[in-house]
């Protein structure tokens, strides 16, 4: 499936809604995610800094879903149809916030 061709001031704008999207997310999610414990520090030591790790929280959302964003429409009707689910994500990473859903597998930490 080809990618619609964009104007400039389109991919500016999309990508201005993309950041407040994500922006808006981590916001959202943040005061409830916590710092990964030892065990899970420990079994992704090897792929990422320190720093990262420790800068790295968690939220598993149970019962919940991240929501696709609202913009979701505009991108439709300027011909994208291939648009991720994010209901249908196993996890979601909001900079350093991760949000994965019910069943939390280390595994997501490196998938989607």
């Amino acid at each position: 499936m080809p990618i619609p061709h964009l104007k400039p001031e389109q991919v500016a704008q999309v990508s201005g809604l993309v950041a407040q999207y994500i922006t808006s997310q981590r916001a959202r999610y943040a005061p409830r995610a916590i710092s990964l414990s030892a065990s899970q520090k420990a079994a992704i030591a090897g792929f990422f800094s320190p720093q990262l790790i420790d800068e790295t929280h968690l939220l598993v959302l149970s019962g919940e879903r991240v929501p696709n964003p609202d913009f979701y429409p505009m991108l439709r009707n300027l011909g994208f149809n291939n648009l991720p689910d994010q209901s249908n994500m196993a996890a979601i990473t909001f900079q350093t916030k991760s949000c994965p859903t019910d069943h939390f597998q280390m595994a997501s930490c490196f998938t989607n």
